[in-house]
């Protein structure tokens, strides 16, 4: 834990140090800074240290954009959900950059500079893979998840520790209500009043491994037929 805490203090002053020299060389307000993170860290909540579970400490991080001559109101947060595939087509439109192209994604900049929009999603998909590193073994649970603004939904995948098969869980996990429960402390996913949602969320994520082409389709994902519903 103080490990973790001194970098977060190393951290504070090294972007310190980088808004001074900004500053001193006279570019500090046409320059967009964003600050945010590959994931967070559990560091002990719901009994998990590292990274590698579902619950807001670890997939949720800080998108911290600072940009005066952008026209963005400061002090603002902004609750809808967001990914780190929006940050190009957001740097992008902070530069206005005309892109043919096109890219995943959602340019974040109308959000940020008008607090009357709103973003045309329903959530985005959360994603826990399986890899491969040198003199270490796969991780030996994977899953998928589906975060809308209030809910989180997430199903369990295959089993890396023996390939070609899904992990014993290999179905709907967790179902948490956000709003009503942010620390994430009653799962809702065996709560008969709480079906209608989990089939609605069951959909979205099938819905966003179809958008998204994600060919680790999991069986949990397209095999309840309680839960599957026509697309949303």
């Amino acid at each position: 834990m103080r490990k973790y805490y001194a970098m977060v203090e190393n951290l504070d002053e090294n972007v310190g140090r980088l808004i001074e020299e900004l500053e001193q060389r006279g570019i500090r307000d046409e320059t967009a800074l964003v600050f945010t993170s590959d994931h967070g860290e559990l560091l002990g909540s719901h009994g998990f240290m590292a990274k590698q579970h579902p619950y807001e400490e670890s997939v949720g991080v800080p998108l911290i954009v600072s940009y005066p001559n952008g026209d963005i109101d400061t002090g603002r947060t902004i609750d809808a959900p967001t990914c780190l595939e929006d940050l190009l087509p957001t740097l992008l439109g902070l530069g206005s950059v005309d892109c043919e192209e096109e890219y995943p994604g959602v340019d974040l900049t109308r959000i940020m500079q008008d607090e009357e929009e709103t973003l045309d999603r329903d959530g985005v998909l959360l994603e826990f893979v399986r890899e491969v590193r040198p003199m270490m073994p796969y991780h030996d649970e994977t899953w998928r998840g589906f975060r809308s603004e209030r809910y989180k939904y997430t199903v369990k995948g295959y089993d890396n520790m023996n390939p070609g098969a899904f992990t014993e869980w290999g179905e709907p996990w967790q179902l948490y209500d956000l709003e009503e429960d942010p620390y994430e402390q009653n799962n809702l996913i065996d709560d008969p009043d709480s079906r209608d949602i989990a089939q609605e969320m069951h959909g979205r994520l099938r819905n966003a491994f179809i958008e998204y082409e994600d060919d680790y389709a999991l069986d949990a994902a397209f095999g309840y037929d309680e839960l599957n519903t026509p697309d949303i």
